[in-house]
């Protein structure tokens, strides 16, 4: 085995103590001042007079998970949006043919 020289053994506690002296040093905090701009709009929408409404028609299949899927859409569409709304019963073929020809829309 070689014999390690007392140069090499002082270069590397040499660099050993370098590491570790980076090691330890602490962060210094800048303060750093934060410039923002902002800028202010108003937009005034003019929304039209509402007029009468137009009564949407629901076809009311007759299988119950339709029926339940067309309450919800006909609560939400009377009590959220404010149309009238009105059913048609029916079988789904008939109904299909009746929302092709206008007669219902949803």
């Amino acid at each position: 085995m070689k014999h390690i020289g007392k140069k090499t053994i002082a270069v590397a506690a040499a660099l050993m103590a370098l590491l570790a002296l980076a090691a330890c040093t602490r962060e210094v905090e800048v303060p750093v001042e934060v410039v923002r701009t902002v800028v202010v709009t108003e937009e005034v929408m003019v929304m039209p007079t509402p007029g009468p409404k137009e009564t949407i028609i629901f076809s009311d299949l007759n299988w119950s998970s339709a029926q339940v899927q067309n309450r919800i859409a006909q609560y939400l569409v009377e009590e959220g949006y404010g149309y009238p709304t009105d059913l048609v019963f029916g079988a789904t073929l008939p109904l299909f043919q009746g929302l092709r020809n206008g007669d219902s829309h949803v």
